[in-house]
């Protein structure tokens, strides 16, 4: 019964990750103490957003994300992790009359450190804390016989996760709050010259499992609730 329950929802997280950020994954490490590990995941980030002093943007964007990781686990509770990866950006109708906001893939970096606090028959609760920061994305589009440019630059991303988790079956299923800031700079052509962006809110959510597949790799699907709904899915290779 445990085994349907996990596959259940691992087949109702893939569902999600039409649109999603990067995979936190359990607090606890994905190898034994001393292992590193190799990953790579395929995720998007979809996002609502605030600009104080200029309002002709639209308030949604979309990021795809592909990244590689290497993790490393120095003991049987901690792991810290470094993922090196490209990431696109896509903004709804930002110049107006339904043209979008198109930048091509940059590169970007996260750094991240996970842990287990305490263990106890019913679930395990640990810490996550991740920080990313983003290449710059430009754009540019002709309205009304004027070029209009525009710019996100310094982009960075933090996050603080408190996991809760329980053992099914060889599977993890975990999740619990999640408190997290996005910002970085905005500079246009259009009205004033540069402002600041931050995404909506500071406290959301995730869900998501660990499933073993064979010689210690794991599969990770899990869903995000942000300023949107997100989802994404991972896997990791020990060697």
């Amino acid at each position: 019964m445990k085994r349907i329950i996990v596959a259940a929802l691992s087949a109702c997280l893939l569902l999600t990750t039409t649109a999603g950020a990067e995979v936190f994954g359990p607090a606890s490490p994905a190898a034994k103490p001393g292992v590193l590990t190799l990953g790579a995941g395929l995720t998007g980030n979809a996002f609502s957003y605030e600009v104080d002093n200029n309002n002709f943007f639209d308030s949604k964007a979309k990021q795809v994300q592909g990244y590689l990781q290497l993790g490393y686990a120095p003991s049987t509770n901690c792991e810290t992790y470094l993922r090196l990866g490209m990431a696109d950006m896509r903004i709804d109708n930002v110049f107006g009359n339904g043209r979008d906001f198109k930048a091509d893939s940059e590169a970007y970096g996260t750094l991240g450190i996970k842990g287990l606090l305490r263990k106890n028959p019913n679930f395990d609760l640990g810490v996550i804390l991740q920080g990313s920061y983003f290449g710059d994305y430009s754009d540019s589009s002709v309205i009304g016989g004027t070029t209009a440019t525009l710019a996100l630059e310094k982009s960075w991303e933090a996050n603080l996760a408190l996991i809760l988790q329980k053992e099914l079956d060889g599977g993890i299923l975990y999740g619990g709050p999640l408190a997290y800031i996005r910002k970085g700079d905005v500079k246009t052509n259009i009205g004033p010259a540069s402002d600041e962006y931050e995404e909506e809110n500071n406290l959301g959510g995730l869900v998501g499992v660990r499933w073993p597949l064979k010689n210690g790799v794991t599969f990770d699907f899990e869903a995000q609730f942000k300023s949107e709904v997100s989802g994404g899915a991972a896997v990791t290779f020990p060697f």
